[in-house]
């Protein structure tokens, strides 16, 4: 096998190191998706109280009931339901290694926590 089949083995396996091009290090998620999740919200809010209702009905409701009840859960916009909200860093939008008590990014975390911009944070050490 050659040098170069082993290259593209490499590559496959997503172990290429840090990204190369300048300025890459601190990416936003794209507008779309932030403005996406937060018409999310905004459904959700609209039809909690109703998929609250329905939930309910479904739940204790007679077999007549639940049945129509499940039909109009089932003519609810999909937004309407809270688990397609994305949770989401507040600084930059960043999806994943979201920290719930502080509504941002793991990445964003670690950043303000070493600049000292979070209160009653400090760096583990024993």
């Amino acid at each position: 096998m050659s040098a170069h089949c082993h290259r593209r083995q490499d590559r496959r396996r997503g172990s290429r190191g840090p990204d190369p091009r300048p300025g890459r290090e601190s990416l936003m998620a794209k507008k779309s998706k932030i403005a996406a999740n937060e018409r999310r919200r905004l459904v959700v809010a609209r039809f909690a109280l109703r998929r609250a209702e329905l939930k309910e009905i479904i739940r204790t409701g007679t077999p007549e009931e639940k049945a129509a009840a499940v039909r109009e859960l089932a003519r609810q916009p999909r937004d309407a339901s809270a688990t397609r909200v994305r949770n989401r860093d507040s600084v930059d939008g960043r999806p994943r290694g979201h920290l719930t008590k502080f509504g941002i990014s793991r990445i964003r975390f670690r950043e303000m926590a070493h600049r000292g911009e979070l209160p009653g944070i400090t760096k583990a050490s024993w």
